[in-house]
């Protein structure tokens, strides 16, 4: 049986890669973005954060809010 802290670190660094490739990718797209389209993307950035420094927070209670908050804004620009 592994050492379930082995898991835990080999997952944790996979998503640290993963963190570093989303970064790297989304800025790479957002160059390309309108500025309505990147005012609503920092506005979003800026919940997510604000909720995140918010530390007595389980992150799926964090998950479930920003979903509430966003949903309509990211169906909205989806359909255009």
């Amino acid at each position: 049986m592994r050492d379930p802290d082995d898991v835990s670190a080999y997952l944790l660094s996979q998503i640290d890669d993963g963190h570093i490739r989303l970064v790297a990718l989304l800025s790479e797209r957002l160059r390309e973005a309108d500025d309505d389209s990147l005012e609503k993307y920092l506005a979003i950035l800026g919940k997510l954060l604000g909720k995140l420094d918010q530390r007595d927070k389980k992150l799926k209670r964090i998950g479930k809010e920003m979903m509430a908050e966003t949903a309509a804004l990211i169906l909205a620009e989806l359909a255009d």
